[in-house]
């Protein structure tokens, strides 16, 4: 059973419009929530003192409604067509661009600081070249290579897992660079990638993680006002249908997001569960019950991932077929070392969190 993993295209330029959908919604419900608050007797001149003073954090830039006169057509345009954030984000709100554009220029990162970002950014371009040097995935694909993997299941395995490494590091090299242009230019968004794709033990802390800012404009303009927590099970699955319809229209990003809305929400089902027990248990226990969680959900990173970025659900399922299918006398031992490793990242993940050493983009310990 062959597959074929997808092949590297142009990028067509109806993509851009997806972006410029997102920042339509935000401009929009952005104004209506202004509005909104004049309903409410809030004075206009208020509206003006919530855009002075004092440096805002991210959130309140995000949530503090703007002078009704700055929701513009120029204004509008000036958001849309943004030029570091022209092609791929990251993704801000219509709020927190205008306070950077008529209040003051971010003032998160120094120039020293912009310094380093930009080497940082420069390793991860250089690892990126060398990773696709010495083992360029995507032309393993183009040209069947891996077919030769049939007997090597943990070859077929570490392929899968380089692919994944590898579109993480793309994409962030894509985000940090926009970023970078963005804050020399005096705008400050949300960082996307703000830790490994390898360091992660749940759907959730991944989608915090990934496409951040993607994810806090899903949470403002979507979660939130579908109920949020307080009906997750219900409203995970609109969130995942429409990043799925707003990736593409295809079946393996249907897929991918029936699969995540369906974890997430055992994921939920089971953290409030064991919230309720946990206390009960002694902390040795309770420290293995969560790596071993951990573990499987580690698996169910992968292959999900796999099916939405990387191969489908064809693709997958024949990756499966060449690992284990042909010689399922290696399926075990290879099920059991991947498993013992995961159990093994998800205790090194859980101890660095702990201790306070697992730090986001943003510099909160999480």
């Amino acid at each position: 059973m062959a597959f074929r993993p997808p092949t590297p295209a142009s990028r067509d330029w109806h993509q851009s419009l997806h972006f410029l959908s997102l920042k339509l919604i935000s401009f929009n419900m952005d104004y209506f929530w202004a509005l909104k608050e004049l309903e409410q007797a809030e004075q206009a001149q208020d509206l003006e003192a919530q855009c002075q003073g004092d440096v805002l954090s991210e959130l309140k830039k995000r949530e503090k409604s703007r002078p009704l006169h700055e929701y513009s057509i120029l204004n509008l345009m000036t958001y849309f067509l943004y030029s570091p954030l022209w092609l791929a984000g990251p993704m801000t709100t219509f709020n927190s661009f205008m306070s950077h554009l008529h209040d003051r220029p971010q003032q998160a990162m120094s120039a020293w600081q912009l310094l380093l970002y930009a080497l940082r950014l420069a390793l991860c371009l250089g690892l990126l070249e060398v990773l696709l040097c010495c083992t360029p995935v995507w032309a393993i694909g183009r040209s069947s290579t891996y077919l030769q993997l049939h007997q090597r299941a943990d070859l077929l395995v570490a392929y899968a897992m380089l692919l994944l490494i590898v579109m993480w590091l793309k994409f962030l090299c894509i985000w940090r660079f926009a970023r970078l242009w963005a804050l020399c230019d005096g705008v400050d968004v949300p960082e996307n990638m703000r830790r490994c794709v390898c360091n992660n033990y749940s759907l959730s802390g991944f989608w915090r993680g990934w496409h951040s800012s993607f994810n806090l404009w899903l949470v403002r303009y979507l979660y939130i006002p579908l109920g949020g927590r307080r009906w997750l099970w219900a409203n995970v699955w609109v969130v995942f249908g429409f990043v799925a319809l707003w990736h593409d229209l295809e079946v393996k990003l249907f897929a991918w997001g029936f699969l995540n809305a369906a974890f997430m929400v055992l994921e939920h089902l089971a953290s409030t569960a064991w919230r309720s027990k946990a206390a009960a248990l002694p902390a040795e226990a309770s420290r293995w019950l969560r790596a071993a969680a951990g573990a499987l959900y580690v698996y169910v990173l992968f292959f999900v991932n796999l099916i939405g970025y990387a191969l489908g659900v064809t693709g997958t399922l024949g990756l499966l077929h060449l690992a284990f299918g042909d010689a399922p006398s290696t399926a075990l031992p290879i099920l059991m070392c991947t498993g013992l490793l995961a159990l093994s990242m998800v205790q090194v993940m859980l101890e660095l969190r702990e201790s306070g050493f697992s730090r986001d983009g943003v510099g909160k310990v999480t």
